[in-house]
């Protein structure tokens, strides 16, 4: 009688680490489908995964392979809505702006106080302006090759 109850818990046992060990195989199949690279993403599968499983943040983390460091991370830069407000702003008053202008009119504003954060921003948001282009002010080759000395032009059989 003994011995059939050492079977059964350790028959419970087994039972319970293959439950886990099937669970832990199971919880990524839906994920791995999907392209998880930003950490805020993954994040968000995180909180997905345990809603829907009911398992631990340390354990989903696990099993999708992101640190559980950067699952709690919190970013201390703040936002940038209304810079990237006034940008489209500028946007749709000048239209043919691009970002160079548009930096130069945020730094008279006293827009960020870092460049490379400016530019990042206007890069994102900058004016789809066409870029000029150079009006024959220097006459090409092949208009002076043409010209004879008394004034005439040849022509392409002549």
């Amino acid at each position: 009688m003994r011995r059939w109850k050492q079977l059964e818990d350790e028959n419970a046992k087994l039972k319970k680490l293959v439950a886990d060990l099937s669970l832990d195989k199971e919880m990524p199949q839906d994920v791995i489908r999907r392209k998880t690279v930003k950490p805020g993403r993954k994040r968000k599968l995180v909180d997905e995964m345990r809603s829907e499983w009911q398992v631990s943040i340390r354990r989903a983390c696990e099993a999708l392979e992101f640190d559980r460091s950067t699952y709690h991370y919190k970013s201390r830069r703040s936002g940038q809505a209304a810079l990237e407000h006034r940008i489209k702003e500028i946007c749709h008053i000048r239209v043919r702006y691009g970002y160079p202008r548009i930096e130069i009119l945020l730094r008279r504003e006293g827009g960020p106080s870092t460049r490379k954060r400016r530019a990042a921003s206007v890069a994102n948001w900058a004016c789809n302006a066409t870029k000029r282009r150079n009006v024959g002010l220097k006459p090409s080759c092949a208009m002076v090759a043409d010209g004879r000395r008394d004034g005439t032009r040849a022509g392409p059989w002549s």
